[in-house]
Protein backbone atom coordinates (compact mmCIF):
# COMPACT_ATOMS: atom_id res chain seq x y z
CA UNK A 1 0.00 0.00 0.00
CA UNK A 2 2.80 2.64 0.74
CA UNK A 3 3.77 3.91 -2.49
CA UNK A 4 6.07 6.48 -1.65
CA UNK A 5 9.64 5.75 -2.11
CA UNK A 6 10.81 4.08 1.47
CA UNK A 7 14.30 6.31 1.31
CA UNK A 8 12.61 8.81 2.32
CA UNK A 9 12.27 7.31 5.70
CA UNK A 10 15.50 8.53 7.00
CA UNK A 11 16.36 12.55 8.05
CA UNK A 12 13.51 13.71 6.05
CA UNK A 13 13.39 17.19 7.32
CA UNK A 14 15.15 19.52 9.16
CA UNK A 15 12.14 22.14 11.25
CA UNK A 16 15.25 24.23 11.91
CA UNK A 17 16.12 25.12 8.47
CA UNK A 18 12.80 26.66 7.55
CA UNK A 19 11.27 29.80 7.33
CA UNK A 20 8.09 30.26 9.00
CA UNK A 21 5.08 31.77 7.34
CA UNK A 22 2.74 33.86 9.08
CA UNK A 23 -1.20 31.56 9.32
CA UNK A 24 -3.42 32.66 6.54
CA UNK A 25 -7.01 32.78 7.22
CA UNK A 26 -9.11 30.09 8.36
CA UNK A 27 -11.67 30.77 5.80
CA UNK A 28 -8.67 29.91 2.79
CA UNK A 29 -10.47 27.69 0.39
CA UNK A 30 -8.78 24.42 -0.76
CA UNK A 31 -6.94 25.78 -3.55
CA UNK A 32 -5.57 28.59 -1.81
CA UNK A 33 -4.26 25.68 0.68
CA UNK A 34 -2.66 23.72 -1.87
CA UNK A 35 -1.14 26.72 -3.27
CA UNK A 36 0.59 26.95 0.41
CA UNK A 37 2.46 23.78 -0.84
CA UNK A 38 3.69 25.10 -3.52
CA UNK A 39 5.04 28.13 -1.91
CA UNK A 40 6.91 25.73 0.66
CA UNK A 41 8.24 23.57 -1.65
CA UNK A 42 9.76 26.79 -4.05
CA UNK A 43 11.77 27.21 -0.70
CA UNK A 44 13.31 23.65 -0.04
CA UNK A 45 16.31 22.25 -2.13
CA UNK A 46 14.68 18.76 -2.71
CA UNK A 47 15.25 16.52 -5.71
CA UNK A 48 12.73 16.07 -7.89
CA UNK A 49 11.57 12.76 -7.03
CA UNK A 50 12.00 13.87 -3.14
CA UNK A 51 10.00 17.06 -3.94
CA UNK A 52 7.34 14.70 -5.85
CA UNK A 53 6.35 12.31 -2.58
CA UNK A 54 5.90 15.61 -0.72
CA UNK A 55 3.88 17.24 -2.67
CA UNK A 56 1.66 13.72 -2.72
CA UNK A 57 1.63 13.38 1.11
CA UNK A 58 0.87 17.13 1.96
CA UNK A 59 -1.93 17.45 -0.98
CA UNK A 60 -3.72 14.31 0.70
CA UNK A 61 -3.49 15.78 4.11
CA UNK A 62 -4.78 18.83 3.26
CA UNK A 63 -7.26 17.33 1.21
CA UNK A 64 -8.56 15.57 4.06
CA UNK A 65 -8.81 18.84 6.13
CA UNK A 66 -11.26 20.08 3.64
CA UNK A 67 -13.44 17.43 3.37
CA UNK A 68 -13.78 16.84 7.39
CA UNK A 69 -14.65 20.47 7.83
CA UNK A 70 -11.62 20.84 10.15
CA UNK A 71 -8.88 23.92 10.06
CA UNK A 72 -4.96 23.44 10.02
CA UNK A 73 -4.13 26.07 12.37
CA UNK A 74 -6.69 23.90 15.14
CA UNK A 75 -5.61 20.20 14.51
CA UNK A 76 -4.18 18.05 17.03
CA UNK A 77 -1.67 15.09 17.13
CA UNK A 78 -4.48 13.06 17.95
CA UNK A 79 -6.71 13.63 15.06
CA UNK A 80 -3.94 13.06 12.64
CA UNK A 81 -2.97 10.03 14.12
CA UNK A 82 -6.46 9.06 14.20
CA UNK A 83 -7.02 9.96 10.63
CA UNK A 84 -3.79 7.40 9.56
CA UNK A 85 -4.64 4.77 11.52
CA UNK A 86 -8.60 5.00 10.06
CA UNK A 87 -6.39 4.65 6.65
CA UNK A 88 -4.49 1.59 7.69
CA UNK A 89 -0.93 2.75 6.07
CA UNK A 90 1.92 0.88 6.70
CA UNK A 91 4.40 2.00 9.23
CA UNK A 92 6.94 3.77 6.73
CA UNK A 93 3.95 5.54 5.10
CA UNK A 94 2.74 7.38 8.42
CA UNK A 95 6.22 7.64 9.41
CA UNK A 96 6.61 10.27 6.18
CA UNK A 97 3.44 11.49 6.49
CA UNK A 98 3.72 12.21 10.20
CA UNK A 99 7.43 13.72 9.15
CA UNK A 100 6.32 16.07 6.04
CA UNK A 101 2.88 17.50 7.86
CA UNK A 102 5.35 18.08 11.21
CA UNK A 103 7.49 20.38 9.35
CA UNK A 104 4.71 22.03 6.81
CA UNK A 105 2.61 23.14 9.73
CA UNK A 106 5.38 24.63 11.51
CA UNK A 107 6.75 26.72 8.61
CA UNK A 108 3.35 27.79 8.40
CA UNK A 109 2.07 28.45 12.29
CA UNK A 110 6.00 28.47 14.25
CA UNK A 111 7.26 25.84 16.53
CA UNK A 112 4.17 26.97 18.95
CA UNK A 113 1.89 24.40 16.82
CA UNK A 114 0.49 21.48 18.48
CA UNK A 115 1.54 19.33 15.41
CA UNK A 116 5.01 20.65 15.67
CA UNK A 117 5.21 17.28 18.25
CA UNK A 118 3.65 14.80 15.94
CA UNK A 119 6.02 11.89 15.04
CA UNK A 120 5.56 8.38 14.38
CA UNK A 121 7.62 5.60 15.82
CA UNK A 122 9.91 3.84 12.39
CA UNK A 123 9.84 0.18 12.81
CA UNK A 124 12.85 -1.84 12.58
CA UNK A 125 12.42 -3.77 9.08
CA UNK A 126 14.91 -6.29 10.07
CA UNK A 127 17.04 -7.42 7.09
CA UNK A 128 16.48 -6.76 3.44
CA UNK A 129 17.47 -8.81 0.58
CA UNK A 130 21.12 -8.48 -0.31
CA UNK A 131 23.42 -10.20 -2.86
CA UNK A 132 26.05 -12.82 -1.75
CA UNK A 133 29.28 -12.28 -3.81
CA UNK A 134 28.04 -15.57 -5.88
CA UNK A 135 24.88 -13.62 -6.45
CA UNK A 136 26.94 -11.11 -7.87
CA UNK A 137 29.08 -13.50 -10.17
CA UNK A 138 25.94 -14.63 -11.72
CA UNK A 139 24.90 -11.54 -12.67
CA UNK A 140 28.13 -11.11 -14.33
CA UNK A 141 28.04 -14.71 -15.85
CA UNK A 142 24.53 -13.39 -17.73
CA UNK A 143 25.46 -9.95 -18.43
CA UNK A 144 29.06 -10.82 -19.71
CA UNK A 145 27.87 -12.82 -22.55
CA UNK A 146 27.37 -11.14 -26.03
CA UNK A 147 24.05 -11.32 -27.83
CA UNK A 148 23.40 -11.56 -31.38
CA UNK A 149 20.53 -9.32 -31.57
CA UNK A 150 21.84 -5.76 -31.94
CA UNK A 151 19.04 -3.73 -29.84
CA UNK A 152 19.67 -6.24 -26.88
CA UNK A 153 23.02 -6.14 -26.95
CA UNK A 154 22.96 -2.66 -26.81
CA UNK A 155 20.83 -2.80 -23.60
CA UNK A 156 23.57 -5.56 -22.45
CA UNK A 157 26.51 -2.65 -22.55
CA UNK A 158 24.50 -0.46 -20.90
CA UNK A 159 22.76 -2.25 -18.15
CA UNK A 160 26.12 -4.02 -17.49
CA UNK A 161 27.83 -0.22 -16.52
CA UNK A 162 24.50 0.61 -14.67
CA UNK A 163 25.11 -2.70 -12.75
CA UNK A 164 29.10 -1.75 -12.40
CA UNK A 165 28.48 1.71 -11.45
CA UNK A 166 25.85 0.82 -8.55
CA UNK A 167 27.75 -1.90 -7.58
CA UNK A 168 31.50 -0.13 -6.95
CA UNK A 169 29.68 3.52 -5.69
CA UNK A 170 25.94 2.42 -4.14
CA UNK A 171 24.07 5.18 -6.30
CA UNK A 172 20.62 5.49 -5.54
CA UNK A 173 18.01 5.21 -8.52
CA UNK A 174 17.46 8.69 -9.22
CA UNK A 175 21.38 9.20 -8.78
CA UNK A 176 21.79 6.78 -11.18
CA UNK A 177 19.22 8.09 -13.67
CA UNK A 178 20.78 11.94 -13.38
CA UNK A 179 23.93 11.05 -13.74
CA UNK A 180 25.76 13.40 -16.52
CA UNK A 181 28.64 12.74 -18.31
CA UNK A 182 30.12 15.94 -18.00
CA UNK A 183 30.61 14.55 -14.56
CA UNK A 184 31.93 11.44 -15.51
CA UNK A 185 36.05 11.07 -15.49
CA UNK A 186 37.34 7.78 -16.54
CA UNK A 187 41.26 8.88 -17.01
CA UNK A 188 40.53 9.92 -13.36
CA UNK A 189 38.24 6.66 -12.51
CA UNK A 190 35.79 9.13 -10.83
CA UNK A 191 31.89 10.60 -11.06
CA UNK A 192 30.47 13.06 -9.64
CA UNK A 193 26.41 13.01 -8.25
CA UNK A 194 24.16 15.13 -6.80
CA UNK A 195 22.41 13.41 -4.01
CA UNK A 196 20.16 13.83 -1.06
CA UNK A 197 19.75 17.73 -0.34
CA UNK A 198 20.92 18.36 -3.55
CA UNK A 199 24.61 17.97 -2.48
CA UNK A 200 27.11 17.14 -5.14
CA UNK A 201 29.20 14.11 -3.92
CA UNK A 202 32.34 12.79 -5.63
CA UNK A 203 32.71 8.59 -6.05
CA UNK A 204 35.35 6.80 -7.12
CA UNK A 205 35.03 3.84 -9.68
CA UNK A 206 37.19 0.52 -10.70
CA UNK A 207 39.05 -0.12 -13.55
CA UNK A 208 36.78 -3.10 -14.45
CA UNK A 209 34.13 -0.40 -14.02
CA UNK A 210 35.74 2.22 -16.74
CA UNK A 211 36.30 -0.15 -19.04
CA UNK A 212 32.45 -1.30 -18.90
CA UNK A 213 31.61 2.72 -19.35
CA UNK A 214 34.21 2.96 -22.23
CA UNK A 215 32.27 0.11 -24.17
CA UNK A 216 28.58 1.65 -23.01
CA UNK A 217 29.84 4.87 -23.99
CA UNK A 218 31.40 3.77 -27.43
CA UNK A 219 27.79 3.23 -28.72
CA UNK A 220 26.14 5.74 -26.52
CA UNK A 221 26.43 8.64 -28.89
CA UNK A 222 24.05 6.85 -31.78
CA UNK A 223 21.45 6.36 -29.27
CA UNK A 224 21.06 9.29 -26.97
CA UNK A 225 18.85 12.37 -28.67
CA UNK A 226 21.50 15.53 -28.92
CA UNK A 227 20.10 16.80 -26.40
CA UNK A 228 20.57 14.14 -23.71
CA UNK A 229 23.62 14.94 -21.37
CA UNK A 230 23.00 11.42 -19.39
CA UNK A 231 24.77 8.64 -19.30
CA UNK A 232 22.53 6.58 -19.06
CA UNK A 233 19.56 6.72 -22.07
CA UNK A 234 16.30 4.31 -22.43
CA UNK A 235 16.75 1.96 -25.07
CA UNK A 236 14.39 0.53 -27.76
CA UNK A 237 14.35 -3.95 -26.99
CA UNK A 238 12.99 -6.72 -29.06
CA UNK A 239 10.47 -7.27 -26.60
CA UNK A 240 7.30 -6.00 -28.03
CA UNK A 241 5.71 -2.35 -27.39
CA UNK A 242 7.37 1.17 -28.39
CA UNK A 243 9.71 2.66 -25.87
CA UNK A 244 8.74 6.39 -25.82
CA UNK A 245 12.06 7.01 -23.60
CA UNK A 246 14.56 5.84 -26.10
CA UNK A 247 17.46 7.93 -26.28
CA UNK A 248 15.89 10.12 -23.20
CA UNK A 249 17.42 10.36 -19.88
CA UNK A 250 16.93 6.98 -18.28
CA UNK A 251 13.74 7.24 -16.08
CA UNK A 252 13.06 5.84 -12.71
CA UNK A 253 10.49 3.67 -14.30
CA UNK A 254 13.08 2.05 -17.39
CA UNK A 255 15.57 1.67 -14.36
CA UNK A 256 13.04 -0.37 -12.34
CA UNK A 257 12.07 -2.62 -15.49
CA UNK A 258 16.25 -3.15 -16.25
CA UNK A 259 16.02 -4.44 -12.45
CA UNK A 260 13.04 -6.79 -12.93
CA UNK A 261 14.53 -8.25 -16.39
CA UNK A 262 18.30 -8.92 -14.62
CA UNK A 263 16.14 -10.02 -11.82
CA UNK A 264 14.01 -13.09 -14.22
CA UNK A 265 16.97 -13.81 -16.69
CA UNK A 266 18.94 -14.58 -13.03
CA UNK A 267 16.16 -16.10 -10.86
CA UNK A 268 16.62 -13.10 -8.07
CA UNK A 269 15.02 -10.28 -6.60
CA UNK A 270 16.81 -7.87 -7.84
CA UNK A 271 16.41 -3.87 -7.11
CA UNK A 272 18.60 -0.84 -7.13
CA UNK A 273 18.24 -0.38 -3.35
CA UNK A 274 19.16 -3.86 -3.16
CA UNK A 275 22.58 -3.54 -5.33
CA UNK A 276 23.10 -0.43 -2.93
CA UNK A 277 22.90 -2.74 0.56
CA UNK A 278 25.14 -4.92 -1.60
CA UNK A 279 27.62 -2.26 -1.98
CA UNK A 280 27.83 -1.64 1.31
CA UNK A 281 27.87 -5.03 2.54
CA UNK A 282 31.05 -6.76 -0.12
CA UNK A 283 32.64 -3.60 0.47
CA UNK A 284 32.68 -4.04 4.70
CA UNK A 285 33.61 -7.67 4.00
CA UNK A 286 36.79 -6.72 1.96
CA UNK A 287 37.85 -4.70 4.99
CA UNK A 288 36.53 -1.33 3.50
CA UNK A 289 36.35 0.93 6.96
CA UNK A 290 32.46 1.62 7.29
CA UNK A 291 33.48 5.62 7.24
CA UNK A 292 34.85 5.17 3.63
CA UNK A 293 31.94 3.24 2.56
CA UNK A 294 29.66 6.31 4.39
CA UNK A 295 31.74 8.76 2.25
CA UNK A 296 31.40 6.67 -1.15
CA UNK A 297 27.50 5.61 -0.68
CA UNK A 298 26.71 9.25 0.30
CA UNK A 299 25.03 8.37 3.73
CA UNK A 300 24.68 10.89 6.31
CA UNK A 301 26.07 8.35 9.76
CA UNK A 302 27.47 5.32 10.30
CA UNK A 303 24.49 4.32 11.65
CA UNK A 304 23.02 4.15 8.34
CA UNK A 305 25.45 2.12 7.16
CA UNK A 306 25.08 -0.23 9.84
CA UNK A 307 21.59 -0.13 9.25
CA UNK A 308 22.30 -1.46 5.23
CA UNK A 309 24.66 -4.02 6.23
CA UNK A 310 22.89 -6.61 8.50
CA UNK A 311 23.54 -9.07 6.07
CA UNK A 312 27.01 -9.18 7.39
CA UNK A 313 27.35 -12.46 9.58
CA UNK A 314 30.00 -13.83 12.32
CA UNK A 315 31.35 -15.63 9.98
CA UNK A 316 33.01 -12.45 8.27
CA UNK A 317 34.51 -11.91 11.12
CA UNK A 318 36.96 -14.39 9.63
CA UNK A 319 40.42 -13.19 8.61
CA UNK A 320 40.44 -10.42 11.68
CA UNK A 321 41.57 -12.44 14.60
CA UNK A 322 43.96 -10.25 16.86
CA UNK A 323 45.73 -13.77 17.39
CA UNK A 324 46.61 -14.21 13.63
CA UNK A 325 48.23 -10.82 13.09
Amino acid sequence: MNTVNTDLATHLFNAQSVSVRPAPVSTASLATELDLIEDYLSLQTFTTHTEKDRRYLLKRFLTWIDQAGLQHEALTVRQVKEWMDVNGWGNSLCYQTAAAIRVFSVWRFGETHPLAKLRTRLEDPGEQRTLSAAEVKILWTYLDKAIKNRRNEDARLRDRAILSVALDTGLRATEICRLEINRLSLDGRCLQVMGKGRHWRKCVISGTTVGRLQEWLAIRETLARKDCGTVFVGLELNLGGKNTDAGKPMTRNSLFQVMQRLGKATGMYLTVHCLRRTFATLAIQRGAPTRLVQIQGGWSSVSQVERYTRALTPDDFIGYFPTEI
